[in-house]
């Protein structure tokens, strides 16, 4: 999985200075203590060159020495929660030299990995599973009736998820015995004091007699963390237990360097060199830079960039900001997150409206429960999470938020590929899952403008809102430039957008047909028509009439507006839809169902980016896969000599169908977006144009691979084909076919 050259591996030996790794069963504690430092010297200096978690590891380097010294790591069951814990079990276990690639694309995993060494029991990205992974191993290996000892490492701040209590409840029902070391440092992730934290606390004062009594487990402790005479003395004692065992340590983290001891919030991870000193690292380019006001030259690339420049933040920056805009007009607005406070940026929030703001700890599934409960109260919710970690609270989001329809806001980090963390962090499932409920409206903005404006919009929104966004930086525009997009929204005491199925599309005879079966009737002058539409019939169908009927024209100018089956909705709502020809018959734009007659916003519909008219059409979604789109159509054009019409859209579910339909005469339809093919914006698609008699070929670019490893986030695309130059290498073979 990962090589080094033998100079490779000499030249990094050398540099960290730690040799071959002794057998730490039998070197003297005094031995093994001065191996601790050396240890902790080769942490700092691999994350320092290549990123990754610090304070974490830094103290836990005498927890896992003293593992390693009682416990069998070939054949016991070694549990690291969160997994990033593991670096110094890693060097352990044949894997120092290893680090000279760590988290790199090729290279070392930052988290345990059964493919790089049978001595990883499991991939162990997220936080929570570990006690649940030790009941199912206890549970093997009376079924196989084999003999190894599961022993389990997990931080506090993982003790704040549900999963694990359940977890230890169930443990005292099983034959054998898991050894738990819970690695109490006082600072779980994100600062967040909850229950669990008290709990610990009053255990180091002395206030609670029997620890973990509750639970049915025998406890050991406090035990000093660093001390490795009282660990391994814990961990020998724990083998006598007839039952599992809580051996809870008391460490600090960041041990060993004093900048990570003093701010371990800070030195959690560390970027890679060269990287903003925030975890968000690489700014998107492209033609929308101008538009938001910033130089950019023919390609899109930014001209006269400075770093730490107000022009660019992180899409989380933003976020944070604008929720924080939002409060300070509308008391109702509150922020819940799960300790990822500072990474989701709304540690601002937290300290200028911390009445209203809500860190859980990790457990997503509650965050958004309590959430929708809030929502049910009149606030206004703003759950900011990251894409990978809200695959955990999917049940929560279907049966407490999406069936009754709750006013929950998901502001989802981290969206598409995420580089450098691997398999575990990816953010590419997301768009599928909330696709499948059906009162969710998933919005992605192309840049950090378009998500102030989202975010603001979504004040007056009615119904569950999920706004994607990804770990990079972007321009960012103030709201005033934004103002058209509005559509006089400011004046609207109530909106929503509707989530409406399209009928299949004929021709125009067979439209008229099906609506005259239908008793619609038409009438008005040739600007402006009424439509009056019976019971039975949709939003959609009339849209789709007012697009396609032949008494309309390109020139004709006309603003239609229909009231629908007035007569079956509630009688003091009157639900609108309508179609400007001026906004562009080609695209087929029109208007979803809104309340008070309020126009669907124009930075909902999918737009165009230049090159009007050209013989190939390409729909995209993602900020990243815009600004890799535009790059592309520059190649496409310069080097393989074709043009291709670039259709943004903002809006995911509902998706703007009607917009969809005027690329009916494209010769080719290139999609691309930067999540798994599986219920996104290809499938949206490819089932429109299924529906037509003659529709253009629907090509997919997604991501294939399934989990994508490690790497920058260059790195990835290039591997998923679906960087600037693959895609016009791509679009270009199918082009050549034609």
């Amino acid at each position: 999985m990962f090589t080094l050259s033998c100079a490779r591996k000499r030249r990094f030996l050398k540099e960290f200075d730690l040799h071959i790794v002794p057998d730490v069963k039998k070197i003297s504690i005094e031995a093994l203590q001065k191996y601790a430092s050396n240890l902790r010297t080769h942490i700092i200096n691999a994350v320092k060159k290549n990123g990754g978690h610090l304070a974490s590891n830094l103290g836990v380097v005498e927890i896992v020495l003293a593992m390693h010294r009682v416990f069998d790591a070939k054949n016991d069951k070694f549990i690291f929660d969160v997994g990033h814990q593991c670096y110094v079990h890693k060097m352990l276990t044949g894997r120092a030299e290893a680090f000279a690639d760590l988290r790199k694309s090729g290279g070392i995993s930052g988290f345990p990995n059964p493919l790089e060494s049978p001595c990883d029991a499991f991939v162990t990205g997220h936080s929570g599973t570990s006690v649940s992974l030790a009941c199912g191993y206890l549970r093997a290996r009376r079924a196989e009736e084999t003999a190894y000892r599961v022993v389990v490492l997990i931080g506090d701040g993982a003790m704040t998820g549900g999963m694990i209590h359940e977890a230890l409840y169930d443990l005292r029902g099983i034959e054998g015995k898991a050894i738990i070391i819970i690695n109490d440092n006082g600072r779980p992730y994100g600062g967040q004091e909850s229950g669990f934290s008290a709990y610990l606390d009053d255990i180091r004062k002395g206030l609670i007699k029997k620890p973990f009594e509750e639970y049915g487990l025998a406890y050991l402790g406090p035990v000093d963390g660093h001390d490795l005479n009282a660990l391994t003395k814990a961990f020998l004692q724990a083998e006598s237990e007839e039952q599992s065992v809580i051996i809870h340590a008391i460490t600090t983290k960041g041990k060993g360097m004093p900048e990570a001891e003093n701010e371990p919030e800070k030195y959690h991870g560390l970027p890679r060199p060269g990287a903003s000193a925030t975890p968000d690292t690489e700014l998107l380019e492209g033609a929308f830079c101008a538009s938001c006001g910033v130089p950019t030259d023919a390609n899109g690339a930014v001209q006269n960039r400075v770093v730490g420049s107000a022009a660019f933040k992180t899409f989380s920056q933003i976020a944070g900001e604008a929720v924080c805009e939002c409060a300070q007009k509308d008391l109702r607005v509150a922020a819940v997150t799960a300790a990822m406070r500072d990474g989701t940026g709304f540690a601002d929030f937290a300290a200028r409206f911390s009445d209203r703001f809500f860190d859980v700890g990790i457990c997503e599934d509650h965050a958004v429960t309590m959430s929708a409960a809030l929502s049910r109260q009149g606030l206004i919710p703003y759950v900011a999470v990251y894409s990978s970690f809200l695959q955990r609270a999917f049940d929560s989001i279907v049966h407490d938020v999406g069936i009754m329809s709750n006013n929950v806001r998901f502001l989802i980090d981290r969206a598409g590929l995420v580089p450098e963390d691997g398999e575990t962090h990816q953010g590419i499932f997301d768009v599928g899952f909330l696709s499948l409920i059906p009162e969710m409206t998933v919005l992605s903005p192309k840049d950090g403008g378009e998500l102030r404006t989202m975010i603001e919009w979504s004040l007056k929104y009615k119904g569950p809102l999920a706004i994607r966004y990804p770990k990079a930086k972007t321009c960012d525009t103030s709201l005033n430039a934004f103002n058209s997009a509005f559509n006089g929204l400011s004046q609207c005491s109530e909106f929503m957008v509707g989530n409406y199925d399209f009928a299949p599309h004929g021709s125009n005879d067979a439209v008229k047909r099906a609506f005259h079966d239908k008793n619609i009737h038409f009438k008005g002058a040739a600007v402006k028509k009424d439509v009056y539409a019976a019971d039975g019939v949709g939003y959609s169908e009339v849209a789709d009439y007012l697009q396609r009927s032949d008494r309309l024209s390109d020139g004709q100018g006309g603003v239609f507006e229909g009231i629908l089956n007035p007569s079956s909705r509630n009688p003091s709502r009157k639900n609108f839809v309508s179609y400007n020809a001026n906004d562009g018959l080609k695209r087929g734009v029109c208007d979803f169902a809104v309340k008070n007659a309020v126009n669907y916003p124009d930075f909902l519909r999918m737009r165009s980016f230049g090159r009007e008219n050209a013989p190939y059409a390409v729909v995209v979604s993602g900020a990243v896969m815009l600004s890799e789109s535009l790059k592309a159509a520059e190649i496409c054009q310069r080097t393989y000599g074709f043009e291709t019409e670039i259709f943004y859209a903002a809006a995911l579910k509902p998706f703007d169908r009607a917009g969809l339909s005027g690329l009916a005469d494209k010769k080719h339809i290139f999609v691309i977006e930067d999540n798994a093919p599986s219920g996104g914006l290809g499938s949206e698609v490819s089932a429109f144009f299924a529906e037509y008699a003659k529709s253009p070929p629907v090509h997919r670019f997604a991501v294939e691979s399934g989990y994508p490893a490690r790497g920058t986030r260059s790195e990835l695309l290039r591997t998923e084909r679906l960087d600037a130059t693959s895609l016009a290498a791509r679009m270009s073979a199918i082009v050549k076919k034609l």
